[in-house]
């Protein structure tokens, strides 16, 4: 149910540039495919580490990728205009979404003012609090620390 225009103009008014959006849904969505010249249904993609890695910005909405996307640093939006349908269907969240590092939109119009009011460090701050409480133990260093367990 999202307008990609407005997204898109919100997303060039604060980060500038051109933006095009990998439009990707849930393995059980019947997807109508890209409704907008710069959307692109990557849908089928499988690798969705390769996504993450390739994304400026996420706008997810109770997908757990955002916990990956997380150890980017790069912004994440919640896009969750069905939440309190969610919640009276008695579906809950591992983390309390009370304490999730990203501010929660409830409408289109929201989530347009939450990306053009977007503060990098009060975010930044929000997502290493959140690491901290929760206990993340990326060091960037996994590969070394692999390799040197491997060669023992």
């Amino acid at each position: 149910n999202l307008d990609y225009a407005p997204l898109l103009a919100s997303l060039h008014k604060r980060f500038g540039g051109d933006w095009v959006v990998l439009l990707r849904q849930h393995y059980f969505v019947s997807s109508a495919g890209a409704t907008h010249r710069n959307v692109i249904d990557v849908s089928g993609y499988e690798d969705m580490q390769e996504l993450i890695l390739v994304s400026d910005c996420m706008i997810s909405d109770y997908s757990s990728c955002m916990w990956d996307f997380i150890l980017t640093g790069k912004p994440c939006f919640v896009y969750a205009e069905d939440l309190q349908t969610y919640l009276l269907e008695d579906r809950s969240f591992f983390i309390p979404i009370e304490s999730w590092p990203y501010g929660i939109a409830d409408s289109a119009e929201d989530l347009c003012r939450r990306i053009e009011e977007f503060d990098e460090t009060a975010y930044l701050t929000n997502i290493q609090n959140h690491l901290q409480e929760y206990g993340s133990f990326d060091r960037g260093t996994a590969c070394k620390m692999l390799t040197e367990q491997l060669s023992r």
